[in-house]
């Protein structure tokens, strides 16, 4: 089932991406204190960043749709796409709540703080309303079997990127580490132990995959569209 009304898409995804942005610009202080560079080192402004920008493209799409196709009917730009955001922007609001913040993790940098709306914004917020988008507005029975271990190349690539850039961007200041966050401090864990904790939490976005997979099934059941 889904909602199958172009303008209802549109101005859903319209203030969606402005909640995106706004989280990401607030969290920032971009007009406070100047943006620190350093807060795109974060697997969750990096996330949210790719959401706010494929939102604002897809705003876009979907007003052209109704100019060209009129009100009735779905648009989805690049839906592939866009199921490997719901996983990735999924794992951001999981790992935060049932790691991260449970261990009292701060994501300091520029005076961004836990907590705070901002930080709410970006860790749950943006995550809930883009993944009901998905569940909203997008046809089902779409997710292939092997389409949750393809995503896992996004948290991969993340876990790539700061590896590399621990070797040659050296220490975090606010944080005293060469990385943003705990379960990656090959510093203070060791090599073997960050492997080991990795390779639970890649088990867990599979596992979290297939979730996603079974409620595309699931929801596919129900034909009728709004």
């Amino acid at each position: 089932m889904y909602i199958n009304n172009r303008i209802i898409q549109l101005v859903y995804r319209i203030a969606t991406a402005v909640v995106a942005v706004y989280g990401l610009v607030s969290l920032s202080r971009l007009f406070g204190v100047g943006l620190n560079p350093t807060m795109f080192i974060f697997y969750t402004n990096i996330s949210n960043l790719l959401v706010a920008a494929y939102l604002i493209f897809s705003s876009i799409h979907t007003f052209l749709d109704i100019r060209k196709h009129g009100v009735r009917g779905i648009s989805t730009v690049a839906p592939g796409v866009k199921r490997a955001f719901v996983m990735m922007i999924s794992v951001t609001m999981v790992v935060y709540h049932f790691i991260l913040l449970s261990a009292g993790f701060e994501m300091v940098a520029a005076a961004a703080i836990v907590h705070t709306v901002p930080d709410i914004l970006v860790h749950y917020v943006t995550p809930s309303l883009f993944i009901l988008d998905w569940l909203l507005f997008d046809e089902k029975n779409r997710v292939r079997w092997f389409d949750p271990l393809l995503w896992l190349a996004l948290p991969f690539a993340y876990v790539v990127f700061i590896m590399f850039r621990a070797e040659i961007g050296g220490e975090i200041p606010y944080l005293y580490s060469r990385f943003p966050y705990p379960f990656l401090d090959i510093d203070n864990l060791g090599l073997s132990m960050v492997l080991i904790i990795n390779s639970a939490m890649m088990i867990g976005f599979i596992v979290l995959g297939y979730v996603i997979f079974a409620i595309d099934k699931i929801t596919s059941l129900f034909k009728k569209t709004v």
